[in-house]
């Protein structure tokens, strides 16, 4: 599926000519999966087919699992970040003082999850849609693999870094390869820089952090654990007061190096 079908484009209405044009345009680049999204219904309604190539996972389950099977993909060191990023995006959506034609693409880079366990860098970009509605609803979003440039861009760091011309990046270089060193397999916990309070966690309290980490809602890790929606709750309560933190969002940032998720 390559173009918006007929059904689609009739939907979206008076943007249709827009988002039309524009995935065209962006398709032209053969190595680009693009996608359609409805912030408002939180809804992917449209992937195509190149984006099995670039994961191996299917642009029906992309779309039918939506951002939960997205969000449980990204690396867990990444997965704060791109968090902020939703918030940020969506706050724009909602601002009627924002003029879409002044924004400019939105660019993530961020490790993402292939179905073969690979982990690949992904460049995400987004484009909201301009509309004469109040709230902007539409983001038309592309990825390219760029886990080759990022090697080269790397291996000439590490060149800089042997030639020693800069104490600076030297120290910034070392600093990042210290931090990669701490990754391990994903049914472990990092033991370096552990947030304060994860080893007080309760086993079961362990499983639903490790849920929400995924992206998980509340009746899909009630539904996963075979536990109710008001338990759920329940530890979810109570890992907010353990950590310290306000929210689901701080609960992801602080323990994020704590789960390889």
């Amino acid at each position: 599926m390559e173009h918006l079908n007929i059904e689609l484009e009739e939907k979206l209405g008076e943007e249709a000519g827009f988002i039309t044009s524009l995935i065209k345009r962006l398709k032209r680049d053969k190595n680009r999966c693009v996608y359609l999204v409805s912030c408002v219904h939180n809804k992917y309604l449209f992937v195509d087919d190149s984006f099995e190539a670039l994961t191996a996972y299917s642009s029906s389950q992309f779309m039918k699992e939506g951002l939960e099977f997205w969000l449980a993909l990204i690396h867990p060191e990444d997965k704060p970040i791109v968090m902020e990023a939703i918030i940020q995006g969506h706050s724009l959506l909602f601002d009627p003082t924002i003029v879409v034609s002044e924004m400019k693409p939105m660019d993530l880079v961020y490790r993402f999850k292939k179905k073969d366990g690979k982990w690949i860098w992904l460049c995400e970009t987004k484009w909201v849609v301009p509309s004469n509605k109040e709230i902007k609803d539409y983001i038309i979003g592309s990825f390219i693999d760029i886990s080759e440039q990022k090697q080269k861009d790397d291996l000439r760091l590490l060149q800089l870094k042997e030639e020693g011309t800069n104490n600076l990046l030297k120290a910034a270089l070392e600093y990042k390869a210290s931090n990669e060193k701490q990754l391990i397999n994903t049914n472990q916990i990092i033991e370096t820089g552990k947030p304060i309070g994860i080893d007080q966690l309760t086993k079961r309290e362990k499983e639903v952090l490790k849920l929400i980490g995924e992206g998980l809602s509340t009746k899909r890790i009630a539904d996963k654990l075979f536990i109710s929606i008001n338990t759920v709750e329940t530890h979810r309560r109570h890992l907010l007061e353990k950590l310290n933190v306000k929210n689901s969002m701080e609960l992801i940032k602080k323990t994020a190096k704590a789960f390889w998720l």
